[in-house]
């Protein structure tokens, strides 16, 4: 319960160009829902899948974006941890969104608490274009006398084993450097086709991205993807620049005070790296380098570029869900939910309900009348997140 609690708070809180943004959340009895942007270009793996691997300039454009993301995490203290290209999602316009915040963790700050409760707070941010965006955030901002956090760490073994930092698999303290091995599995697999350490099951079976299924649990080999990943053993094909070479080994250092950024993840090192020369870094965190694939859409709810596997279920396509964003005030001590004045009084049995759940963006409102606006919603969270999406994606957390 924890992880989908994390999830809606860093969804609501924080809205940046390269996240997907929550527009509303809400509950039944037996299952959560969110609203999210909707992304229609699919994901980095589909694309993968259909051009097996990317070009230099393709991959420097999501791995910049990607930086990006990233860094705007990292400055509101929070971990990503699940970094793959399936989770890096295609807008509209063809500019990255990060997906899926599950696994996301929020690490203590020296000298702020933070509250999850707290939402809605303007911050006035200070920075490059990567993090000055004037996000909705909850998550306290470090001020210039107060800038040197404390080694925030945790332990938790979660993510995607393929894309794991060797840290978060040996479950030692580890923290925002974590996300940066990731970064440097994530570029390998854009430019090779494949990820770095992924050994299968089986290893006669054909290696190309357009036949390999996900790398889940059922295909993978763990065993010998750990001994990999903890031994750093990988090789590059031939055919890769020297200077994306350089990026990816020095982002897959075992020891997190020799990785690209270091412990606390100064991205200022990692845009220096010599793969990143000649992007205008004040461009990329405004979404103003051109994309390399910008999606052919047939229609506003087109899906033809998510695997189909996510799509081709319809069944319950046009189900009315009896859902409610507020329920009765509830008494703990009593046990009871106490009702409205004149609603019959006290309830014998409250359903089951999760505080703090239900969000509704602030974005969603009409100035005239305080009531959120349903036919309005894509619009007004495309200009929240200034991104051209193109719809809302519904997604059922069970």
């Amino acid at each position: 319960m924890g992880y989908i609690q994390a999830e809606r708070h860093i969804m609501a809180n924080l809205r940046h160009p390269f996240i997907v943004g929550l527009n509303y959340a809400f509950q039944t009895t037996k299952q959560l829902f969110y609203i999210m942007d909707f992304a229609p270009g699919g994901e980095i793996f589909n694309r993968l899948a259909i051009h097996g691997a990317f070009d230099d300039d393709t991959t420097r454009f999501y791995a910049t974006e990607i930086v990006c993301a990233l860094e705007f995490l990292h400055f509101h203290s929070i971990v990503y941890r699940d970094l793959k290209p399936d989770n890096v999602l295609i807008a509209g316009d063809g500019h990255i969104k990060l997906a899926d915040f599950g696994l996301s963790k929020a690490l203590s700050v020296a000298g702020h608490g933070h509250d999850a409760d707290d939402d809605q707070v303007m911050d006035g941010l200070t920075g490059n274009s990567c993090t000055n965006h004037g996000a909705f955030s909850g998550i306290p901002i470090l001020d210039s006398d107060n800038h040197d956090r404390m080694r925030s760490s945790t332990r938790s073994c979660c993510g995607t084993l393929v894309y794991m930092a060797p840290e978060v698999i040996e479950k030692t303290p580890y923290g925002k450097a974590a996300d940066l091995w990731s970064l440097g599995a994530v570029i390998y697999d854009m430019l090779v086709g494949q990820p770095p350490f992924h050994v299968e099951v089986d290893a006669a079976n054909c290696k190309e991205r357009k036949t390999r299924s996900r790398c889940g649990n059922t295909n993978t080999n763990r065993k010998a993807t750990k001994y990999n990943i903890l031994h750093c053993n990988y090789k590059f094909p031939a055919g890769i620049s020297c200077e994306s070479q350089s990026l990816v080994n020095e982002l897959l250092q075992l020891d997190v005070e020799h990785r690209l950024g270091g412990y606390e993840a100064d991205f200022d090192l990692i845009r220096g790296h010599e793969f990143f020369q000649g992007i205008d870094w004040s461009l990329g965190g405004l979404r103003q380098i051109r994309p390399p694939f910008v999606p052919n859409l047939q229609s506003p709810t087109d899906v033809s570029h998510f695997d189909e596997e996510h799509t081709v279920d319809s069944k319950d396509t046009g189900v009315t869900i009896v859902a409610s964003f507020s329920r009765p005030r509830y008494n703990a001590a009593m046990q009871e939910a106490v009702l409205p004045a004149g609603d019959g009084g006290l309830a014998t049995a409250p359903l089951p309900y999760i505080d703090h759940f239900d969000y509704t963006s602030p974005f969603l409102f009409r100035a005239n009348c305080g009531r959120p606006d349903v036919h309005a919603m894509a619009v007004a969270a495309s200009e929240a997140t200034e991104a051209a999406t193109s719809g809302l994606a519904v997604y059922d957390t069970n």
